[in-house]
């Protein structure tokens, strides 16, 4: 377990495959939380197609685990929306962007079954090489019923090809 731990913080990618479609794999443990004493840990996927220059069109899935204070839940999240990647005329390998989504969760510590969800994302891919990137984001979310959560990820990388 511990390897596949190590795995996940060392190894929070994005592929895109022929220059119009992304898809990610992420860890949100590698990630610092502003809203919550709790400690978490997700892993995460992703895919986003290429519309047109800058606009892509995507989803999200997660699953997170969260420990309050001796008590460990788990959740499954899943979204869809658009990202904008800006400045246009750059590749989206420089280019900042912003991802809004929307979707549903769902939490075993309620009983409540699914929850709508909320998330936008706000991030810069900086160049490393012609097919790497290093793409740290700010990340707010919000799901039905409970505070908005803030968190920075600091690891996060993207291969592009």
């Amino acid at each position: 377990m511990r390897w596949v731990l190590l795995f996940l913080f060392l190894f929070p990618a994005s592929v895109m495959a022929s220059g119009r479609s992304e898809i990610g794999l992420g860890a949100t443990g590698a990630a610092i939380n502003f809203s919550s004493a709790e400690d978490n840990f997700g892993i995460q996927a992703e895919y986003h197609y290429l519309i047109s220059k800058g606009f892509q069109f995507g989803t999200q899935s997660a699953f997170l685990v969260r420990d309050t204070g001796g008590t460990t839940h788990t959740g499954v999240v899943v979204m869809v929306g658009p990202t904008i990647n800006f400045p246009f005329d750059t590749s989206l390998i420089k280019s900042f962007f912003w991802t809004t989504l929307v979707g549903f969760s769902h939490d075993s510590a309620t009983a409540s079954g699914l929850k709508f969800t909320f998330l936008t994302k706000l991030g810069k891919r900086f160049a490393i090489s012609n097919q790497i990137a290093y793409s740290p984001h700010a990340v707010l979310t919000k799901v039905a019923g409970q505070k908005v959560a803030l968190t920075i990820n600091l690891v996060s990388f993207r291969l592009v090809f």
